[in-house]
């Protein structure tokens, strides 16, 4: 197995739990390091800030980032599988996390300063799409120089929901060895959850909000040539 420390670097919203339990359910070892809630009582950095937590001081082999601030550095000594998602879709579910369990979010802090507490109202959704799509885009800028490092793993959200080639892809990126006959088992509940219809899949025509104004506002901060590095067209 290789013992390399992986960094699931990931836009929120893109995966990173479903291939948190992909890893788990075929090495059956919680290896697992969330760098912003740490869940080991144990870990000497428990309630330290962020920068004193990677790499993880407990020795765990995964360790979560979304590299909110873009300073995590690409170390040659590390792997990193890089996750996002179609912006408008993980923006959305972005916000709908935020307002799960409180009436009220705080909007406009990406140029450090404090913002302002909204409540789930358009102004508030169309603002945060907004300050989201900033981040997208910096965080796709950042992460897609990186193309063509050997230590780095591109995985779109789209190809790892539907895509059991994705998956494969994965565990050879971060073991040199592991169980195939648990890979194939997970390849083929993905395979039959896929034919059922049971991928997880997103329909923005049903969102709360409407979308129109919050679509131009992506497209006025993400540029074509943005979404295409991100291996999309500029369907936002």
């Amino acid at each position: 197995m290789n013992d390399q420390r992986v960094f699931l670097v990931s836009y929120p919203r893109s995966g990173q739990h479903y291939v948190q339990r992909l890893l788990e359910r075929v090495t059956g070892d919680d290896n697992y390091c969330e760098l912003y809630k740490c869940v080991d009582v144990e870990c000497p950095a428990r309630g330290k800030p962020v920068h004193e937590k990677s790499p993880c001081p407990s020795g765990r082999r995964f360790q979560k980032s979304h590299d909110f601030d873009l300073h995590l550095p690409i170390s040659s000594d590390s792997l990193y599988v890089v996750l996002w998602r179609r912006p408008l879709l993980s923006i959305a579910s972005y916000y709908e996390r935020e307002f799960r369990n409180r009436s009220q979010i705080r909007i406009g802090t990406q140029d450090g300063t404090e913002g302002c507490l909204m409540s789930d109202t358009r102004d508030a959704w169309v603002s945060f799409t907004r300050e989201r799509a900033i981040y997208w885009s910096r965080f796709v800028e950042k992460w897609s120089t990186a193309a063509g490092k050997e230590n780095v793993l591109f995985l779109r959200y789209e190809d790892i929901t539907s895509d059991i080639r994705s998956t494969k892809r994965l565990f050879d990126f971060c073991f040199k060895s592991h169980d195939q006959d648990k890979l194939q088992e997970l390849m083929a509940a993905q395979n039959l959850a896929l034919a059922n219809g049971r991928a997880p899949n997103r329909d923005l025509q049903n969102f709360r909000h409407p979308i129109e104004q919050a679509t131009e506002v992506a497209r006025s901060v993400i540029t074509p040539s943005v979404m295409r590095s991100a291996g999309y067209d500029d369907v936002i």
